[in-house]
């Protein structure tokens, strides 16, 4: 064996080998070609967007919350919290049954807190620091099925 530099034709084949693993765990599973869902939200005020939020639905419909601001000056008039009912309804309508976010304002943490979202993961000093790179998500429904990893769990005992 040698370990060489993989061309994109090389790890395309094997990207398509982990897709067909991928769906032996999870039938339905969408794959790397399957285009995302972007949902886009935005407040203007005239032609300037103060404020605004975006997502993609993927991953078999789970909701992953990438771009969410609201300019300064026009903070604690309820924007933000209009954005995010605004993206999560459109995300149930649509199927999604989770919502992933990650952020590094320790204000954003409590606010997603404050509306439902739990912290999964903390990776410290990332992107520098003494900053925490906090990863959140909400379950849009309650008694979600069981995670996979607790099917690998029960099916070894």
């Amino acid at each position: 064996m040698i370990l060489t530099e993989g061309t994109p034709q090389e790890l395309d084949a094997l990207s398509n080998q982990l897709f067909e693993f991928n769906k032996t765990i999870v039938p339905d599973f969408k794959g790397k070609d399957t285009p995302f869902e972007f949902v886009r939200y935005v407040f203007k005020q005239e032609d300037q967007v103060i404020a605004g939020i975006s997502g993609k639905i993927c991953i078999n419909n789970v909701l992953f919350i990438d771009d969410f601001f609201v300019i300064e000056i026009f903070r604690k008039q309820g924007l933000a919290s209009k954005l995010l009912e605004r993206l999560e309804s459109e995300a149930k309508v649509r199927g999604c049954y989770l919502a992933v976010l990650e952020t590094i304002n320790e204000d954003a943490v409590v606010f997603y807190q404050k509306r439902g979202y739990e912290v999964f993961a903390i990776l410290d000093n990332v992107p520098c620091p003494n900053v925490q790179h906090v990863h959140m998500k909400k379950d849009f429904i309650s008694n979600v099925a069981i995670s996979l990893t607790e099917k690998a769990l029960l099916n070894l005992s």
